[in-house]
């Protein structure tokens, strides 16, 4: 799993509904889904996802496929995942520093 981050895993979450699914989150600025069961040597994840700026936290909502982001340089962030493929993302914050 490691190989497929280009920079340092910094979260890790399983979905609330079905722990075969998690995310990781890295210093790469991607958000990528992963499933348990198709875990291997040669083995990636099943859909990836830029959020610019490294992923601090990602974290699934427990009722929808909503995963709440907090991002680097780049906000916060939602990713709504469904069928295994990124629908949509947008930024709830125009900045995280409140100066």
């Amino acid at each position: 799993m490691n190989r497929t981050h280009q920079a340092g895993i910094t979260c890790f979450n399983f979905n609330a509904k079905d722990q075969n699914y998690f995310v990781t989150g890295s210093y790469d600025e991607n958000l990528r889904l992963w499933d348990v069961r198709k875990l291997g040597p040669r083995s990636g994840p099943l859909d990836e996802i830029g959020l610019g700026g490294g992923v601090w936290r990602a974290k699934h909502h427990y009722d929808t496929q909503l995963i709440a982001c907090a991002c680097m340089h780049y906000k916060y962030q939602v990713v709504e995942v469904v069928d295994f493929s990124t629908l949509s993302k947008f930024s709830l914050l125009n900045s995280m520093n409140w100066e």
